[in-house]
């Protein structure tokens, strides 16, 4: 009987301590400790925001901007998936939406506006490439699951902007310097 009371006590003590915190609990710890922009949908370590308006390619990236963000950069198969994962939920209407990738036609290759680097992931079906010398830019396509498409910038489309989690500073937090 006594080693059964021993044993609840040391657990209580080491639940006190955060020992035995379980997932969900560490979970909800760091997203106190993160928040995104009003407006923005935190989805895996990135925020969200989808306008409910709609502007050419270079309009939504003044757009997001002004929201201290940048069109998407979909970087990853990860992140690729996460966000056609919520763009399909039945509750969200079907639109198509531009995300950060434009034509660079002196390199021939496909970038990301907000840093003109080389998408080392792309989430195109096919990799067909711009024929004309016009401005091509990167949507999620509603009509293809939300795959890469690729067409003119001056296409007046919705647009999804991307910003980095606040770390919210906790004033019990002792920060070593």
């Amino acid at each position: 009987m006594k080693e059964h009371i021993l044993s609840f006590l040391v657990f209580l003590f080491l639940s006190k301590k955060g020992w035995c915190q379980d997932q969900t609990t560490q979970e909800d710890a760091w997203r106190q400790r993160y928040i995104c922009p009003p407006n923005f949908i935190r989805l895996g370590h990135s925020c969200y925001y989808f306008s409910s308006e709609i502007a050419t390619w270079h309009n939504a990236h003044f757009e997001c901007r002004d929201l201290q963000s940048q069109l998407a950069s979909l970087e990853s198969q990860w992140e690729d998936q996460t966000v056609l994962n919520y763009l399909n939920k039945p509750e969200f209407a079907t639109l198509n939406r531009w995300v950060g990738g434009i034509y660079n036609w002196s390199t021939r290759q496909w970038t990301w506006g907000s840093s003109a680097e080389v998408m080392p992931y792309n989430g195109f079906m096919t990799q067909d490439f711009p024929t004309a010398s016009r401005w091509h830019c990167v949507y999620l396509d509603s009509s293809s699951n939300y795959h890469w498409k690729h067409t003119l910038c001056t296409t007046m489309m919705h647009y999804i902007c991307e910003a980095r989690q606040t770390r919210v500073h906790d004033p019990n937090e002792i920060v070593i310097h």
